[in-house]
């Protein structure tokens, strides 16, 4: 697969002349900072070759558009911006933001989650915020939590709210419960969260053996309604009936008053 896998050479110096798919690459990146092949080809090259979609990576690649890590033998190539794709997005007055410092599979894990929330043809993803561009824009003393990812989705005639979690299996429990109770203590009551009181929680496991802890964590706050997928499904399934469970109220306490059905 060329670029795609295995040890990169330098790029050359060639002129490439970007199509629209090439530059919905470069505003991705802007915003995922770092991103595998894989990332890459399920955001923007549906329905295309695998290997033509690396054989484009690649061309990018040689172009300085797209620069990658320093490879690790027998894994995905992982793509940040390069200088030419700074300058492109420049000129549309977009400034690309650093890398954020932390552990790099849990950043790539948030931008897996987010690719494939937005991937779901039956939803209309309004808005995302991850951990980075949250950090970067709010005062993080000001915020109760920091998700993961925060999402605007439009589904079935209804905007729904939704804080997505990321666990790679290594992540402390107790710091996943502190989320979990702030989480609860934000649903109906006003700002809650980012302006929603009335939000969803998901969470993706990456780490099978996990998944019941994880649940157990999750049903603390069983006022908030939520959800939980492994990160090798496709995310749609699990959101349908998190939204479904956010349509209908969940019973008739003080904390659900003003519940939308």
């Amino acid at each position: 697969h060329g670029i795609a896998e295995g040890l990169p050479d330098e790029p050359r110096s060639v002129a490439v002349q970007l199509t629209d798919r090439d530059v919905a690459v470069l505003h991705a990146l802007a915003r995922f900072r770092l991103a595998r092949t894989s990332d890459l080809v399920a955001y923007a090259f549906a329905g295309v070759r695998r290997d033509t979609a690396a054989v484009r990576l690649r061309r990018l690649f040689d172009g300085r558009f797209l620069a990658v890590l320093p490879p690790e033998q027998g894994k995905e190539n992982v793509y940040r911006l390069g200088p030419a794709g700074k300058a492109v997005l420049a000129e549309d007055g977009v400034v690309a933001g650093g890398v954020p410092r932390g552990g790099l599979e849990h950043h790539l894990a948030i931008v897996a989650a987010w690719i494939a929330v937005a991937g779901i043809e039956e939803f209309e993803l309004e808005r995302a915020l991850p951990d980075w561009e949250i950090r970067e824009q709010f005062r993080t003393t000001e915020l109760h939590v920091v998700p993961d990812l925060f999402l605007l989705v439009h589904a079935h005639g209804h905007q729904h709210a939704v804080v997505v979690e990321v666990d790679r299996g290594t992540e402390s429990l107790a710091i996943l419960n502190r989320k979990v109770e702030a989480y609860r203590s934000l649903w109906g009551q006003a700002p809650g969260l980012f302006g929603y009181d009335r939000f969803g929680v998901a969470l993706v496991c990456h780490a099978p053996s996990r998944r019941a802890p994880l649940a157990a964590a999750l049903k603390k706050a069983w006022v908030v309604p939520h959800a939980i997928w492994l990160g090798s499904d496709n995310p749609s399934l699990a959101l349908h009936k998190l939204f479904s469970d956010m349509n209908t109220p969940l019973g008739d306490t003080p904390y659900l008053k003003g519940v939308q059905s």
